[in-house]
């Protein structure tokens, strides 16, 4: 929610009711991620000097990310309680 500031009580007064009756939304994000290993020839020169060193290093890769709505899986009923379908 954006942030909001009230410079009087009256604003702050409306505001609440106004606010309750939005229902909340609820959502769940899952995202799934592997690490590969890998290894690359570097070469380092120093002065007239060349070496070839081997690096090993991780690299994160991202497998999969998506957002699921669950707020239509939340339904009240008539008289405010909360029944949950699976």
């Amino acid at each position: 929610m954006a942030e909001v500031s009230f410079r009087t009580g009256e604003a702050l007064y409306r505001f609440l009711p106004e606010r309750a009756a939005i229902p909340p939304s609820y959502t769940m994000t899952c995202i799934g991620n592997h690490p590969e290993t890998r290894t690359r020839q570097v070469l380092r020169t120093r002065g007239n000097m060349e070496q070839w060193k081997t690096e090993t290093y991780q690299e994160e890769f991202g497998d999969f990310a998506f957002t699921i709505n669950l707020t239509p899986s939340i339904i009240p009923e008539p008289l405010g309680v909360p029944t949950y379908i699976v």
